[in-house]
Formats: C-alpha cells, structure tokens, sequence
C-alpha cells in the first residue's frame, strides 16, 4: 500500500509530496511540519506539549476499552469521557498554534 499524498503549495502552485517531519519547539513543545521542496515554505500541521500527548494517550486506552466493552451503559460513560478529552486536546493544541 501507497501512503503518498500529493499536495499544491499555496505560495508557488507547484505540486509536492508531502513528507511529515517533526521537530521540538522550546522546552516541551513537539511540531509536524512540512516544506515546499520547490519554494521551501513550511506549513506547520500541528504542535502538542506533554499534557496533549498525554490526552492523546489516555484517548487512545479509552477507545481501546470501549472497543472491548459489552456494557451498553459502560460504552456510553467511556465515550463521554473520550469527548470530554477530546475537547481538551483541541483546546491545548488550538493554544498551541496561536
């Protein structure tokens, strides 16, 4: 299976492949990138901190749980406390990229 995705660069309309890299960004602060090869702009994807990492985490063991769940009732509290995380998350990485 192919992962390739090609991607038109706003800034010179030419075509790339995007490659994902990742650097860190202060003391705590991870971010996935890409560049242009053609104009070398960079988009930013994302940035996450431990405590959005540690979200990620958590959601990852709660959807793992509710998959395996045959309580109609325990499914339901876990998929609310997979929003509830879910919102946090957004709320930090959001703070992230301002």
């Amino acid at each position: 299976m192919d992962n390739k995705t090609e991607v038109k660069c706003d800034q010179c309309d030419e075509m790339f492949e995007m490659k994902i890299l990742t650097r860190n960004r202060g003391r705590d602060i991870k971010e996935a990138y890409f560049d242009c090869p053609h104009c070398n702009h960079t988009y930013i994807s994302y940035r996450t901190n431990g405590k959005a990492r540690s979200l990620q985490k958590k959601i990852q063991e709660l959807i793992k749980q509710a998959k395996w769940t045959k309580d109609p009732l325990v499914f339901e509290q876990i998929q609310e406390e997979i929003t509830a995380k879910r919102d946090q998350l957004q709320k930090i990485m959001k703070g992230l990229m301002d």
